[in-house]
């Protein structure tokens, strides 16, 4: 059985990346990692969107579209995951 494994020489210079189109008008969008990345934050534009509130009421929200596209040779998904996570929280925080 051969033993796939992640060499230390393919992770040298391994970065992480935010790519920020949202200042372009760009709403979503997904980012591909290149070489060398360990992955790379994909951030649109924020932009009003309806949503209901208490008693079905209709209210206006901000919202941020943010992919996270990810070496799973480096990191977990459930890593990336309670990133995406905790970044939500943050942001809302604000």
């Amino acid at each position: 059985m051969q033993r796939k494994a992640i060499t230390e020489e393919a992770l040298t210079g391994g970065t992480f990346t935010i790519s920020n189109l949202g200042i372009y008008g760009v709403d979503s969008f997904n980012a591909v990692i290149l070489p060398a990345q360990t992955g790379i934050l994909s951030v649109g534009s924020i932009v009003g969107k309806p949503v209901r509130g208490k008693d079905d009421e209709l209210l206006w929200s901000s919202a941020m579209s943010v992919t996270l596209t990810v070496d799973h040779r480096a990191v977990d998904g459930l890593t990336a995951a309670k990133f995406l996570s905790d970044l939500k929280s943050m942001v809302q925080a604000l």
